[in-house]
């Protein structure tokens, strides 16, 4: 018989059983390596944690990107947000202060007055005469 002969023996679907038949027995051999010689095993499992810390490296590499991009973009937005805002802030700054002072003038002028001799107003939190029967600067009257 020649070569030929036995080649064409075989139809395609012989070829294709074939195949599927030895790929079959190659990987039923494999997963019983697997189950059973731990150096299959473990050389099997290496290279598998290698490839997991491999992803890790690079997703903490992309992590560390996405802060980065979000930081910038908090710290850009908080410029635009101040220099938008900027005379509004500073206005209302300066009523903090403001009334700060006024606060601190409010008591000095209650501590040298005495506080005794003088009773704050509930509405407004200015201090009176003990005898007033009316804030003297929001008009509220005294019980």
């Amino acid at each position: 018989m020649s070569t030929t002969g036995i080649f064409s023996a075989f139809t395609a679907f012989n070829i294709i059983f074939v195949l599927f038949f030895g790929v079959s027995i190659a990987f039923f051999v494999f997963v019983i390596l697997l189950i059973f010689n731990p150096k299959v095993r473990s050389k099997f499992m290496g290279v598998q944690l290698k490839a997991t810390k491999q992803m890790l490296d690079d997703n903490k590499e992309t992590i560390k990107d996405i802060k980065n991009v979000q930081a910038d973009i908090a710290i850009e937005s908080t410029d635009k947000i101040l220099e938008k805002h900027e005379d509004t802030i500073k206005k209302n700054v300066t009523k903090v202060a403001d009334m700060s002072a006024e606060s601190i003038e409010t008591t000095a002028r209650a501590i040298k007055k005495g506080i005794s001799k003088t009773k704050q107003c509930p509405e407004c939190l200015k201090f009176n005469d003990e005898n007033a029967k009316f804030c003297q600067e929001c008009g509220k009257k005294f019980k």
